[in-house]
């Protein structure tokens, strides 16, 4: 997914604010899915998913006409600020999500690269060209 900043917030909220309460928490768990999963098709492919936009929650949440920014003070638009954030900050350190990006559970070519081979400083002599 693509960082989020505040404008990001707050649109997400916005779109929370016609999600019933109970279903707030897995609502934007999803928004943050669908964005992470559309950065990833925008990378891999290099031009933008058709359904989910860029990647960014914001083109994201504005996918649906959103109602109009209340006031900090309103009290359903700070709970799904509180959402928001909430679930930024569940998402960013899901341990299963971290281990999924890392690649864990594959082997990585490079240490296995290295000890069949020995690294590129060891090599330099046996490969360089020297003048005659």
């Amino acid at each position: 997914m693509r960082p989020a900043h505040w404008p990001d917030v707050s649109a997400a909220a916005r779109a929370l604010l016609i999600v019933p309460p109970d279903a707030r928490p897995g609502r934007a768990r999803a928004m943050l899915e669908a964005a992470h999963a559309a950065h990833r098709a925008m990378k891999r492919l290099g031009r933008v998913h058709p359904r989910l936009g860029n990647g960014g929650l914001m083109v994201l949440a504005r996918m649906a006409p959103l109602p109009p920014e209340p006031p900090l003070s309103d009290p359903e638009f700070a709970d799904c600020l509180l959402r928001v954030l909430q679930a930024l900050r569940d998402w960013r350190a899901d341990p299963a999500r971290r281990a999924r990006r890392r690649g864990q559970g594959q082997p990585a070519a490079q240490p296995t690269q290295r000890a069949a081979v020995g690294s590129s400083a060891s090599r330099f002599g046996a490969i360089s060209s020297q003048e005659p």
